[in-house]
């Protein structure tokens, strides 16, 4: 045809570049005396989670591998907190928790972020710097507690409507919940949970961390520093700490709902 031009070139001479795979680190920090965790960090270095604290580097990178396992069995519970703040927990099949989420405004943002877990969790290399960051405050509670002229909290076994299970709770006297255990399949279960925290709070086995936005959380754990129960985010050191002297005082004089 008169007014077609002919020529050589191909449309697709040129080969496709391949799209370069976005991929994050796991990073494991020294975090107190023989204490470390592993952070899994977005290839942006954004936190998404960090795990339970181990007494070894070894610990810490079994630990990551147990962490993949549960996040391809998408093993996440989501929670808001007594500031309606979200947050997530992974846990083992076992309901051990494994890891904390870092806590959002919305559940929106908390989905976002298990989606991103999700993501690079796997393909995420693993740095073989340990870095340092000496952030846990072992935190010793004001145990003057006058029993008899306190206020009373008050214990309550709590059952999920949903899922059957239960958990312990701890609440001061004005209703606020202070701390809250795993759920777990059996009242019993949850009783004995309850005594566990009990025990752990009265010997002061609580811990003061930062997350990535600066903000103090206090955790009670267990004599081999397993995490028992988190509290609430504050924005101040001495808030967190009047936080776990007012736990402290609460779990003292607290009574049980009968059961």
């Amino acid at each position: 045809m008169a007014n077609e031009k002919k020529t050589d070139k191909k449309v697709n001479d040129k080969p496709v570049a391949e799209k370069k795979k976005v991929v994050g680190k796991w990073v494991i920090k020294h975090k107190g005396e023989v204490e470390y965790a592993a952070y899994l960090l977005a290839s942006n270095g954004e936190v998404l989670l960090t795990s339970e604290v181990y007494s070894s580097v070894d610990g810490a990178i079994q630990g990551i591998e147990t962490i993949k396992k549960n996040v391809a069995l998408d093993n996440f519970e989501l929670v808001q907190d007594k500031a309606k703040r979200y947050f997530y927990k992974l846990k083992s099949s076992a309901n051990r928790l494994l890891c904390v989420g870092e806590v959002y405004s919305t559940k929106q943002s908390c989905v976002k972020s298990v989606e991103s877990v999700k993501r690079f969790a796997e393909s995420a290399v693993l740095s073989e710097k340990i870095e340092e960051d000496l952030t846990i405050i072992e935190y010793v509670p004001n145990k003057n507690v006058d029993e008899k002229s306190a206020l009373k909290g008050k214990w309550k076994i709590i059952e999920d409507d949903d899922t059957g299970y239960f958990c312990a709770q701890l609440f001061a006297s004005n209703g606020e919940l202070l701390l809250s255990s795993e759920y777990v399949s059996s009242e019993k279960a949850a009783k004995s949970s309850l005594q566990n925290i009990r025990k752990n709070a009265l010997a002061g086995n609580f811990v003061i961390d930062r997350d990535k936005n600066k903000n103090y959380v206090f955790k009670l754990r267990n004599e081999k520093k397993s995490i028992l129960c988190i509290g609430a985010s504050y924005k101040t050191l001495a808030a967190c700490q009047k936080a776990v002297d007012s736990t402290y005082r609460f779990c003292v004089t607290a009574v049980a709902d009968k059961f």
